[in-house]
């Protein structure tokens, strides 16, 4: 299974339809339960094959057995079919909902993928109580609007991505006399070190086309917007993108430039972590989907930390972009709903996210509530991230924006980048192409 990560982690594929769709898509079988035949369960996040592990069995991994618990333990038969990783999934999942012979359970990419959809879904609010709610970070992702408890829940965060943060190797640090904390560095800091560093000879930063943007640019910008919010806003014409605290937010970005090796717009992911690999770049900006890759080449040289702040005056510090990248849904025309719900309940549950992580998929991070991330992971990066993203982190303005205007925003992200336009023209055009999209919807 690929998921929109997952993706990202290949190689920086992350320009939307495009990029996405060439991945490929897997078969897909066993339509919507006629209430006596079981559950159908749709899968599209969780693993079920590995490059990595070519000789684990389908039936080896941790969502076909966790399926197959559940099925032994209610006596409510539960089937799993891959769905495709990639955008055909929602083509696949509309056709089925429009002839009423999907799934009953399906995970799929949440944010605004899931409510693309959401003529097919059941909302949940009422299936889920305050205190389930309690018991699982993450909501915001499944939310319409983005705001817990203010709009209508269409799905369960299934996992957590961790937040996107700024991988350093250590000894470049060492060079500098530099230690590096949890706590955010302030703007001034950030490029002081930078500056640092690159007296030293090593460029400070390596950066893919998905890096240098959607993974910083799009956290500085949610900063100032104040969060998950804010960013909807944005993407919805309710707020301008031209506006003077976010114009400074993209001038301080384009400071970048002189720090980071030439191609940052155009290098994919795996290219920027192997100038980091071989010693020509100090830093990376990674998810959590990275630490094996970055633990094989530089062992216990990686230190992890998060982004600086933008500004003293943020709203919203101390994390990054990140989140729930899936979601678990119900199908509104499943005859077996509140068995679905129960699927959904024990898939999600403290117990089973333990046997996940156990198994020895280290991802998606686990979004149960009152977990010892040193119980469940022996890295203690992956313990980092532990706490991080279930404290709080940005949800994906990609997964919040439409696909095509984020396209958009990455192609002018290019121009800015490359000195070619100004940071107020770059804003001035990204409103342009999301009031055309508005119009044309």
């Amino acid at each position: 299974m690929y998921s929109r990560r997952g993706a990202l982690r290949l190689g920086g594929l992350g320009l939307g339809a495009a990029g996405l769709a060439s991945l490929g898509a897997a078969g897909c079988g066993g339509g919507a339960s006629d209430g006596e035949n079981g559950l159908a369960f749709w899968n599209a996040v969780y693993a079920t094959s590995s490059d990595t592990e070519k000789t684990k069995k389908r039936g080896e991994f941790w969502v076909v057995r966790s399926t197959q618990r559940f099925s032994k333990d209610t006596k409510l038969a539960a089937k799993v079919s891959d769905l495709p990783g990639d955008l055909p999934m929602f083509t696949k999942f509309r056709a089925a909902g429009v002839a009423r012979n999907g799934p009953d359970v399906a995970s799929l990419w949440s944010g605004a993928y899931t409510f693309g959809v959401k003529d097919y879904l059941e909302p949940l609010d009422e299936y889920f109580t305050a205190a389930e709610r309690d018991q699982l970070t993450g909501w915001a992702a499944v939310t319409e609007g983005f705001e817990p408890g203010k709009g209508t829940i269409y799905g369960v965060p299934s996992g957590n991505d961790g937040i996107c943060a700024l991988y350093f190797d250590r000894r470049v640090l060492a060079k500098v006399g530099t230690e590096i904390g949890d706590t955010p560095m302030s703007w001034d800091a950030w490029i002081d070190l930078l500056d640092q560093i690159k007296r030293t000879g090593v460029t400070p930063l390596a950066l893919g086309k998905y890096n240098s943007t959607a993974f910083t640019l799009f956290y500085w910008i949610a900063q100032v917007v104040g969060g998950e919010a804010g960013l909807h806003e944005l993407g919805a014409g309710d707020r301008d993108f031209a506006d003077p605290a976010i114009e400074d937010v993209v001038t301080k970005w384009l400071q970048l430039v002189d720090y980071t090796v030439p191609g940052a717009p155009t290098m994919d992911g795996g290219q920027a972590q192997s100038r980091l690999a071989a010693g020509k770049a100090a830093a990376v900006v990674e998810g959590a989907w990275a630490i094996p890759d970055l633990r094989s080449t530089l062992g216990d040289n990686i230190v992890m930390t998060t982004l600086p702040d933008v500004s003293s005056s943020v709203s919203v510090t101390g994390t990054g972009i990140g989140g729930p990248g899936g979601a678990l849904v119900v199908t509104n025309y499943s005859k077996n709903k509140d068995e679905a719900v129960r699927l959904i309940k024990h898939l999600v549950s403290a117990e089973e996210q333990q046997q996940r992580i156990a198994s020895g998929e280290t991802t998606p991070i686990p979004n149960a509530v009152g977990l010892d991330p040193t119980e469940i992971y022996s890295d203690p990066l992956y313990q980092q991230q532990y706490r991080w993203v279930n404290e709080k982190f940005v949800f994906y303005a990609d997964n919040i924006w439409p696909t095509e205007l984020v396209d958009e925003i990455l192609a002018q992200a290019q121009l800015a980048w490359g000195g070619k336009i100004s940071a107020a023209e770059f804003l001035t055009r990204t409103d342009a192409k999301r009031d055309e999209i508005a119009a044309k919807n």
